[in-house]
């Protein structure tokens, strides 16, 4: 689908409003799903930035809620991840019910809270792993939660027993602590020969930038290869042609890499680069096809196109980067003449495995800190059914189960 979209510069001013801001942020709604994903120099869908929400979710009494898969894994324990398809917050009201401008416009924290979907029904919905139906999005999310307070609302003494604020505290407080970096996983690794980093954002259809290499060490060494390793999250990858692209390079171009093996599933693949091309301070992006490892019913997280598969490498991925110099043979051999002399064997042993590590880093993916608080993503987060009942227990009740 094409779109033609005119923005256009006015000389009318409206005297209430404040003053024109240096810059602007545009955001596109549509309902397309992961379909409506623009891709482009100026267009970067994730991490969601721009807030969005309106109508009756940005409603004061109403309660937004977005969405958690409630486990981007085919079995428990479960591992709960923000949907990438969530309406960010906060809202923000400039007019007053008779459409008059406030003079201080209103910010109010939407969404709230989050519940999550891909939850299990009898009937609706296509199969997910091994379950035979399941509902995704924020009409699951909300729905799931409006179980949560009904049972709220059974333990407080029934309909009438709960007002909306009360209901709205004890959810935000159950709320779990999560990422601070939703939908962004990083792995680093250091040496004498420098530092890796390895980043991984969004989905791997949000465009050729989903993995960001960089590296910084000395000017007179290069990067060889970097192979990732999904085996320990329980991912394979896709790098045949229809799948693997190389995105924004600095430094290089997409022609000094190859990728090996040209596999539609492999858990592993090796990136290796033409000798002296991947210097410091040079970067390349790249996405490829990445997907739960196994054979399944219904569809996986992958083809459902949901929760953050970014996230999923912080489940046991790790990187091995490789470096030009002395290889390791001859790193071996040297430290044999050292014990064989006998003298200067420290200094000599010393020496070698400094050069070893020297060529090679390794590091493992892993997600942000776990942080609490409102988030414009997901609200006060993900929340916990058993604690906001247990928050609306009656006293009286306590004190009879004693």
């Amino acid at each position: 689908m094409n779109y033609q979209i005119a923005i256009t510069k006015t000389k009318q001013t409206d005297p209430k409003a404040g003053p024109i801001p240096e810059t602007h942020q545009l955001a596109l709604y549509t309902t397309l799903g992961g379909a409506s994903n623009l891709v482009g120099k100026y267009f970067n869908p994730d991490p969601p930035a721009v807030p969005n929400i309106y109508g009756h979710p940005a409603a004061d009494s109403a309660i937004a809620v977005a969405a958690y898969d409630f486990n981007w894994k085919p079995a428990p324990p479960y591992h709960p991840q923000l949907e990438n398809s969530n309406s960010p917050g906060p809202a923000t009201i400039y007019f007053d019910q008779n459409n008059k401008r406030l003079a201080v416009p209103e910010t109010r924290l939407k969404p709230e809270i989050a519940g999550v979907d891909g939850v299990i029904t009898t009937f609706f919905g296509p199969g997910y792993y091994n379950y035979p139906f399941a509902l995704f999005g924020t009409s699951a999310s909300a729905a799931s939660v409006a179980g949560v307070v009904a049972l709220m609302l059974q333990e407080a003494g029934g309909s009438g027993s709960l007002n909306v604020a009360s209901v709205k505290l004890a959810l935000e407080n159950s709320a779990q602590p999560r990422t601070s970096t939703p939908e962004m996983t990083q792995a680093f690794g250091s040496s004498s020969a420098g530092f890796v980093s390895v980043t991984a954002v969004g989905q791997v259809y949000f465009g050729s930038n989903y993995f960001t290499v960089n590296y910084f060490g000395f000017s007179d060494d290069s990067m060889e290869s970097l192979t990732i390793d999904g085996s320990g999250a329980g991912l394979v990858f896709d790098t045949t042609s229809s799948a693997f692209a190389i995105g924004n390079t600095v430094g290089m171009n997409a022609s000094d890499v190859q990728v090996e093996p040209v596999s539609n599933s492999t858990s592993k693949f090796t990136l290796k680069f033409k000798p002296g091309s991947f210097k410091s301070r040079n970067s390349i992006s790249f996405t490829l096809g990445q997907d739960v490892a196994g054979k399944f019913t219904g569809f996986t997280q992958g083809q459902f196109e949901v929760g953050s598969e970014a996230e999923d490498l912080a489940s046991g991925a790790t990187f091995t980067a490789n470096f030009a110099g002395e290889p390791e043979d001859r790193v071996h051999g040297r430290n044999v003449e050292a014990v064989r002399r006998g003298f200067e064997r420290d200094r000599l042993i010393q020496e070698a495995q400094q050069r070893f590590s020297r060529n090679r880093q390794r590091g493992a993916f892993q997600n942000g800190s776990l942080t609490f608080g409102y988030s414009p993503f997901d609200g006060f987060g993900l929340i916990n059914a058993e604690a906001a009942v247990e928050a609306v227990f009656p006293a009286h009740k306590r004190l009879s189960q004693q």
